[in-house]
């Protein structure tokens, strides 16, 4: 059904419109546009012959609706009407004498697919600008985030490697304090320039906040990467920023990592956050870099298929406290890797992703935690851990099988970490229904981390929220992650979520998770993990 205006002093012939428009009459410039705005796919018929002067009319006609989106009746090719309307931008003109269902139906298509098309361009653009850092004009995270699963999917068909530069400027806040802040914004412009001119046309550059840039180098080896970096490095120290009241030298320290093909843009930012802390200290302006782990000399391995048997695996258990009465109320159970090398799970983890066996290897970690309550029983629930890669690549009845036994004895909760969600929600709704219906309830771990907590939220429907510990570590003296902590609360109240602040080490910020209106916690105020 086509929603039409008709602007006229008479009201339209009923072999005008055909029965299915929904027309609406008015003599009124004002009322026109008025019903018009209500129909953003709605088209406005005008014969104002009558209702005034034709240039008056068009004026205020154009000044907030579309051209393609009037019609224009005229009484002839060079009546004033005509002549006002083109003027004004219309291109839409039909003669009187035309005015039949057919011509005017086929101006109004005409009509509305040149508004469609306009709006369709407006909403390409605005979804340019949404992945654009607006000061620096390069990829701002959510840019970074898309251009990851783009390069992770070309690699994935072609087997390439991809590598990230993680780059934090030197001492930036020395600039802010001396020069202002605006005059901050001028370097971090011009660190970016220097960095796009740097790079390929196919390398993706993007601002994380701050002075924190990241940049994405598909079809690039690690050696070369560092080749990149070092380039990057000695392009932003060469030359000295102008500024009006002086000329600042500004450094960067550079940190390069791998990127694995199913890696989330947190997991890749958090090996180089830890890269760039050991180049921070050995005298900034550096690159450092983090290789492989089986590229590190003399390093004793253990072959692939003895980790997917969880060869060596040992577990351990971490208490979730309710807070208003201190009493334990579920577990938390994880796994560790064989001793040596891989007794780290993120080094584990890490290796694993190398190789591609980590929903395999995921498996194996959850049947060693889930064995562990053969011969101890925990009070409360049981939580274990799950990669949402796992979820999403291993058909369900595999979980199923692991762990559907367990569901039947305990309150059994699967955690999947928002820094390890990529790509779209829906992918695992069917499979979470089915765990669901084995009695398997979900948990969204490190909510805040990243970018997805509202999707993740709204999509997975969790039973219950962990908080980022970055959140909760020093809170009781941070006003901002207060506010955040409670815009968190408000979130969960709202989904009806238990809701557990994880990473409490003091009892100040005990005190002030609970003040916030927190249940439960987790973290090493109750003491260090230890063996089941």
């Amino acid at each position: 059904m086509t929603s039409i205006v008709w602007l006229a002093q008479r009201a339209p012939s009923s072999t005008v419109f055909a029965d299915s428009d929904e027309v609406v009459h008015t003599e009124s410039v004002e009322a026109a546009m008025s019903n018009w705005e209500r129909d953003a796919n709605g088209v406005l018929v005008a014969d104002p012959r009558g209702l005034g002067v034709s240039r008056d009319v068009f004026a205020a006609l154009t000044q907030h609706i579309a051209a393609d989106s009037l019609v224009v009746v005229a009484g002839s090719e060079t009546d004033d009407v005509a002549r006002s309307a083109a003027e004004f931008g219309a291109h839409n003109i039909l003669l009187d004498h035309e005015l039949t269902r057919r011509h005017v139906q086929r101006a109004v298509g005409f009509a509305a697919t040149y508004a469609l098309r306009h709006a369709a361009a407006q909403l390409e653009q605005l979804e340019q600008l949404a992945h654009l850092d607006p000061l620096t004009e390069v990829l701002n995270r959510r840019g970074l985030e898309r251009a990851l699963t783009e390069e992770q999917a070309r690699a994935r068909r072609s087997g390439e490697h991809v590598g990230a530069i993680l780059i934090d400027g030197d001492d930036f806040k020395s600039v802010n304090d001396t020069f202002g802040h605006d005059r901050g914004d001028t370097v971090l412009h011009e660190i970016a320039e220097r960095l796009r001119t740097t790079i390929r046309p196919s390398d993706r550059i993007g601002r994380l906040g701050g002075d924190e840039f990241l940049v994405l180098l598909p079809d690039t080896r690690h050696a070369e990467a560092l080749e990149v970096a070092e380039r990057l490095r000695r392009t932003i120290a060469h030359t000295p920023v102008a500024l009006p009241a002086d000329d600042v030298v500004t450094t960067v320290s550079l940190a390069v990592v791998p990127v694995a093909h199913d890696d989330a843009i947190g997991e890749i930012l958090q090996r180089a956050h830890e890269a760039l802390a050991t180049c921070k200290t050995s005298g900034k302006n550096t690159v450092v870099g983090t290789g492989r782990v089986e590229d590190i000399a003399g390093v004793q391995l253990p072959p692939s298929h003895e980790l997917c048997d969880a060869a060596g695996f040992s577990v351990v258990r971490h208490p979730i406290v309710r807070l208003a009465d201190g009493e334990i109320v579920g577990h938390e159970l994880l796994s560790r890797g064989p001793t040596g090398l891989l007794e780290s799970p993120r080094d584990l983890f890490r290796y694993c992703r190398e190789k591609r066996i980590l929903p395999d290897v995921d498996i194996a970690c959850l049947r060693s935690c889930l064995s562990a309550l053969d011969a101890w029983t925990p009070p409360g629930r049981v939580h274990v851990n799950v990669f949402p890669h796992t979820l999403a690549s291993l058909d369900v009845s595999i979980l199923l099988d692991v762990l559907a036994p367990t569901a039947r004895e305990h309150d059994l909760i699967i955690e999947l970490s928002e820094q390890q969600f990529a790509g779209d929600m829906t992918r695992f709704a069917e499979k979470i229904d089915a765990l669901r219906e084995a009695g398997i309830d979900i948990a969204i771990d490190d909510v805040g981390f990243g970018r997805s907590s509202l999707e993740a939220f709204v999509m997975l429907e969790p039973r219950v929220l962990k908080i980022c510990p970055g959140y909760v570590h020093g809170c009781a003296e941070t006003v901002a992650r207060q506010r955040a902590l409670e815009r968190i609360v408000r979130l969960a109240e709202a989904g009806e979520c238990t809701l557990i602040a994880e990473g409490v080490e003091s009892q100040r910020d005990l005190e002030c998770v609970r003040r916030l209106g927190i249940g439960e916690a987790q973290g090493y105020l109750w003491g260090e993990p230890v063996p089941c």
